[in-house]
């Protein structure tokens, strides 16, 4: 299991506003100071770089607006998730020692305004982005295994057929482009109006140079037009077999599980919901390439596999074959209370150990799921229709998926199969739901909604909406934000040590993919070609003539096939 998180990134008044993909570069040479880094395998537009505990962090934006993007951070992959937390705040205590060195490095180059990345999930003008959890589960079985995996093969030539028009496409568009640079260029030889609006169109350093945008419109639309028969024959596929029993099961817990694990947004109305992720929401899946990410369950991960031909990769197209996936959840808040990551994370984790025992068979299917995930981030007391016929609230939905998690828990421990942290996490799950009902104040700086609701309200602010928002945008803030301010004076429930958090910015999790990449990279540490990154392989060298080292062939060479609970697992 792992977090994908996105950080918005606050420039505060000093000078012209520098691009954030500038800020972006400023916090990569921050982070050179406090850790190894290891260039990414991907796109370089996107700038990955993998640190030395697994975890990686590359510029997130959309096309037409790369100088407006934002910072993502993924941790490495954990096994559990009191391991998650740990890595988790790693991340966000390794981002904020880079900040400070940014802000220097941005200074030297003429910005002296403040900086700081926010942990949200909405800003100011209503733009959604966020967290997305990732686990690593059955994505079939039985009969939806094989009807996925022969819906595949007959999904192939599309896909086969999308790519070599990706291919042509863009050679035609670059083609287009040079002759029509060309043509500029020397019309504005003889014309200087034409000249200087070709260098005001191709001033790559402004934040609003015209060739970026309308480069990014171009792509955008071909990319559309391009993948629409992908989507169609896709989309059908992962409807119908993709994570059907987790999708089905997990839908009312992660519409009601809110309670503890939302985040809170001010509203214009100045009404506090409590989930930023759901003022967002658009839609229940995401199965298209240029589909929305505002989703519950979003596919972007698998959809990418299907276009990594373009890119001359065919490992992560013949890897959806594979009976294991990663299951993404994107309707997912940008927790700071630990508390409220520890039981976000962990309780869809117990939840999933259960369906993979064939458990939550009877669990509550919402009747109108988007409309629900609204509704109970409104107000939880609100009544949801279900399927059979009943109506329930998050509370009471809530209570259903704990008692089922209890009698699982206490049925693995009668049975041998102790495990305290799974006991350890239905306790705080019931003591949490227990006070949300008698006493929901005693939650401050453990749930984060009721957290940002108090603040708030203690600023008494009633007649000030651009105050009280200033309070909900800065609560997320990292090092110095408001929730920091009240961590900082042990106001915040802490879970897990400093000295944890420390040891995890330079260690990966053990028994993980991630300790298997770093074993790689320390026996690379002596070559003199270049490595880089990503997360099932390792390149050393160049895209022609080098090599490429799979973390899976890495494994299985040095471990075998035994099966000994201290070897690192294989990756997939």
């Amino acid at each position: 299991m792992g977090l994908e998180t996105e950080y918005a990134i606050r420039c505060g008044s000093g000078g012209p506003r520098p691009r954030h993909d500038h800020v972006y570069d400023a916090i990569v040479s921050g982070l050179r100071h406090e850790v190894v880094l290891h260039r990414g395998d991907r796109l370089p537009a996107n700038q990955q770089v993998f640190v030395e505990n697994g975890g990686a962090f590359y510029y997130e934006f959309q096309p037409t607006h790369r100088a407006d993007g934002l910072v993502e951070g993924s941790t490495p992959e954990c096994r559990s998730a009191a391991q998650l937390l740990v890595y988790q705040r790693a991340q966000e205590a390794l981002l904020g020692r880079a900040v400070v060195r940014a802000r220097r490095h941005l200074a030297h180059h003429g910005f002296f305004g403040d900086l700081a990345l926010i942990k949200n999930a909405r800003d100011a003008e209503g733009h959604g982005y966020g967290t997305h959890e990732n686990y690593e589960v059955n994505v079939a079985t039985g009969g939806r295994l094989l009807a996925l995996r022969a819906g595949l093969v007959l999904t192939l030539p599309v896909v086969v057929a999308a790519n070599l028009a990706a291919w042509m496409v863009a050679l035609v568009f670059i083609i287009v482009l040079i002759i029509g640079l060309l043509i500029a260029g020397l019309v504005a030889l003889f014309v200087p109006s034409v000249r200087t609006t070709l260098a005001r169109w191709l001033d790559l350093e402004s934040r609003d140079a015209p060739i970026e945008w309308v480069a990014g419109i171009v792509s955008l639309r071909i990319t559309q037009v391009l993948q629409l028969p992908v989507d169609l024959c896709f989309g059908t596929l992962y409807r119908a077999t993709f994570f059907v029993p987790q999708r089905r099961r997990l839908m009312a817990h992660l519409a009601s599980r809110t309670l503890y694990a939302g985040a809170g947004c001010l509203m214009d109305d100045q009404s506090l919901w409590l989930s930023e992720r759901a003022t967002t929401l658009t839609g229940v899946y995401r199965w298209a390439g240029a589909g929305t990410t505002h989703v519950v369950f979003d596919g972007g991960n698998l959809i990418k596999a299907l276009w990594a031909p373009q890119f001359l990769r065919f490992g992560p197209l013949l890897g959806l074959f594979r009976r294991r996936q990663r299951m993404q959840v994107a309707y997912s808040d940008s927790n700071r209370c630990q508390v409220s990551e520890f039981l976000k994370v962990g309780t869809n984790l117990l939840l999933l150990d259960m369906i993979d025992d064939r458990r939550l068979t009877d669990a509550p299917r919402l009747s109108r799921p988007l409309t629900a995930f609204r509704a109970l981030a409104r107000d939880p007391k609100t009544r949801v229709s279900t399927t059979d016929g009943r109506t329930m609230n998050a509370y009471e939905l809530q209570r259903w998926y704990l008692a089922e998690a209890r009698r699982y828990v206490d049925e693995m421990e009668a049975a041998g199969r102790v495990d305290l942290e799974r006991r350890d996490l239905v306790d705080l799950w019931s003591a949490v739901l227990d006070q949300l009902a008698d006493d929901p104040g005693a939650l401050v700086g453990r749930v984060d909604w009721i957290t940002k609701r108090y603040l708030i309200e203690a600023a008494d602010l009633d007649e000030d909406p651009v105050a009280r928002k200033k309070i909900d945008l800065r609560y997320g803030e990292l090092e110095t934000g408001y929730f920091d301010r009240l961590d900082d004076r042990g106001l915040a429930l802490r879970l897990v040590e400093p000295a944890e958090i420390e040891a995890a910015i330079r260690r990966p999790p053990p028994n993980s993919p991630a300790e298997l990449r770093a074993e790689v990279l320390a026996e690379l540490a002596d070559t003199h070609d270049k490595v880089f990154v990503a997360w099932d392989r390792i390149r050393v060298g160049s895209w022609i003539g080098g090599r490429v080292i799979r973390l899976e062939d890495f494994w299985r060479e040095r471990y075998g096939t035994r099966d000994d609970p201290d070897q690192p697992s294989p990756p997939s």
